[in-house]
């Protein structure tokens, strides 16, 4: 209960952390290499049943 009750009477220091998080991890998300033909093999799965 303290560290709820730290972060609604601190409730700009929460907002600025959270902001701080989501622009870091857009940044990481942005920053990550991409292929654009990725080799990718999807796998098939193939069910018989037989009902008699």
């Amino acid at each position: 209960m303290i560290l709820s009750d730290t972060a609604v009477r601190k409730s700009t220091a929460v907002l600025v952390l959270a902001l701080l998080v989501f622009i870091f991890g857009v940044t990481s998300y942005l920053g990550l290499p991409r292929e654009s033909d990725p080799d990718i093999t999807i796998p098939n799965v193939f069910v018989s049943t037989s009902y008699r």
